[in-house]
């Protein structure tokens, strides 16, 4: 395969309810929450790993298909490695390598998203009981015996945006299905940015966390030429060709 251009994509993510994506509980002392939010170590502050979006991306993407296999998590076997439809190994790849279907490498790379400035000035000006989140009580109701057992765990707060870079990957490829694969890829991500925006991100989507809002700030492409001429601008933008297909994606 031969790489052709790559899509720069600057995007924000707002929360509208709450957002808990969770870290590591080894630090947690007594009288702490139960679960907390993942953190830079550097600084604190939450951020939502590029790995939770993408993920999500590819599970919707998935599930509005119907190529879901049956196996068990780690194991997931996409059906349309036997059928047509090929959309979600067209734009994350395939790690199965057989006669049917080569192995596809991820047209989509996905970086953490970490807050943006003006966020970050309100968290810290919150009045809130923990750095950057809010604390959120549960409680767990016994069916049998009525009795409740509360549970707390931390959230980011509704009105909080962070800032992430997609970059999407155009490879040259032989396949008939994948000449026009530029307009088809953004097609793709365009529907997965729209089907999270109606569903969920992170932990506790049910119980109404991580309902969220995804912006697009800029879009530039970026052909191979372009890497070869240190002299040139920032690409060709694409924005507004990109936003149009989040709007009929």
């Amino acid at each position: 395969m031969k790489l052709l251009s790559k899509t720069i994509i600057v995007a924000n993510i707002t929360t509208k309810t709450g957002l808990t994506i969770g870290g590591s509980n080894a630090a947690l002392s007594i009288g702490s929450a139960d679960k907390i939010v993942i953190r830079n170590p550097l600084n604190s502050q939450p951020y939502i790993p590029g790995s939770s979006i993408k993920g999500k991306f590819r599970s919707l993407i998935e599930i509005s298909q119907g190529t879901v296999g049956d196996q068990s998590m780690g194991q997931v076997k996409n059906a349309a490695y036997q059928g047509t439809d090929k959309a979600s190994t067209l734009l994350f790849g395939s790690a199965q390598n057989s006669d049917k279907l080569k192995q596809r490498p991820s047209r989509l790379i996905v970086g953490d998203a970490h807050l943006t400035p003006e966020s970050l000035e309100k968290l810290e000006k919150a009045p809130t009981d923990v750095l950057y989140a809010e604390i959120k009580a549960e409680a767990v109701i016994d069916r049998i015996t009525s009795a409740a057992v509360p549970r707390f765990f931390e959230r980011v707060p509704a009105g909080v945006s962070f800032e992430f870079t997609m970059i999407l990957n155009e490879f040259e490829d032989d396949d008939v299905e994948y000449k026009k694969q530029e307009k088809e890829l953004k097609f793709l991500l365009a529907k997965a940015i729209r089907l999270l925006k109606d569903d969920y991100l992170g932990g506790g989507g049910s119980r109404g966390n991580g309902q969220i809002d995804i912006q697009i700030k800029s879009a530039h492409r970026r052909n191979m030429s372009w890497y070869m001429d240190p002299n040139n601008e920032i690409g060709e933008n694409v924005t507004e060709e990109f936003t149009k297909m989040l709007v009929y994606a």
